[in-house]
């Protein structure tokens, strides 16, 4: 169930933590802590007990190991794509291939341990594609702040749909 995943995370946190929802499939770089420092002077300032921050992926269409996950490093060997493809494609290309995902595209959500305490039915189980966007709607619903950190939040997502050859 939803609800008791998050409340089971958030018994383990204390008032001033950060909680993250987030699929598995995601690479994070120290742009996640940066947007979670920066965003703590607001959070301090506004004594925002609810809150969510929010962003956009990059899918990764040739995904392949890397070496280091040094963000500068990685993204002087990126070619941004037009459009959106969540395949694995373009397997042969040297460089690593990304396009950016349509604004749904969030699978990550950075809260506080109160924002989501009864605010949804402890019923519900997970819903496969679109519990990401559920989650984001309740918040909205119930007018939780919410911060979209898609420009300053490098985030990859790893393609893992269709055949992939090594």
């Amino acid at each position: 169930y939803v609800y008791d995943m998050l409340m089971q995370g958030a018994s383990y946190a204390d008032e001033e933590d950060y909680l993250i929802w987030s699929n598995c499939d995601m690479i994070y770089f120290q742009d996640m802590f940066d947007n979670i420092l920066e965003f703590d002077k607001i959070r301090k300032r506004d004594k925002l007990d609810k809150f969510i921050l929010i962003g956009r992926r990059h899918d990764w269409m040739n995904p392949k190991i890397l070496e280091n996950f040094n963000k500068e490093e990685i993204l002087k060997s990126v070619n941004m794509n037009p459009g959106q493809n969540i395949m694995i494609a373009k397997t042969e290309s040297p460089k690593i291939e990304l396009n950016l995902h349509a604004e749904t595209g969030i699978d990550y959500i950075i809260h506080s341990k109160k924002t989501y305490f009864n605010n949804f039915n402890p019923n519900l189980v997970i819903s496969g594609k679109g519990h990401d966007m559920m989650l984001i709607g309740i918040c909205i619903v119930k007018g939780i702040y919410n911060c979209n950190i898609s420009e300053t939040n490098f985030v990859l997502h790893q393609n893992h749909n269709g055949e992939y050859k090594r």
